[in-house]
């Protein structure tokens, strides 16, 4: 797993989480997740966080990252597409969250789609 955190600095809370899980070293991908702190919405710090760990994931070596996340929650969805993410489908009940069954949509990058 790798992880980065984001906190203020003059209180020391976490504003955000970005994680990479899920590896799959022989297949060369593993999947990324995100948490954001409700007072760090709509600032761009989930996307910049998602970016400079898919930077360092592919520079190691990885060949395809892919971010789930719930189709209704709209702030989450615009992270990949605001990255160049692109859309594979969404998977019918697909996680457990406090007890419900949800969808999670897919979204995948491919290295050669990448800046890095």
């Amino acid at each position: 797993v790798f992880a980065y955190a984001i906190f203020l600095r003059k209180n020391d809370r976490m504003l955000c989480s970005c994680i990479a899980h899920t590896f799959q070293w022989d297949d060369e991908k593993a999947e990324i997740g995100y948490w954001l702190a409700g007072e760090a919405e709509g600032k761009g710090i989930a996307s910049e966080a998602v970016a400079a760990l898919e930077k360092e994931l592919f520079r190691l070596g990885l060949y395809r990252l892919e971010i789930r996340c719930d189709p209704l929650n709209v702030r989450s969805v615009a992270v990949p597409k605001r990255l160049g993410y692109r859309y594979e489908g969404t998977l019918r009940k697909d996680i457990v969250e406090m007890g419900q069954r949800k969808d999670s949509m897919v979204w995948a990058k491919l290295r050669v789609e990448s800046d890095s």
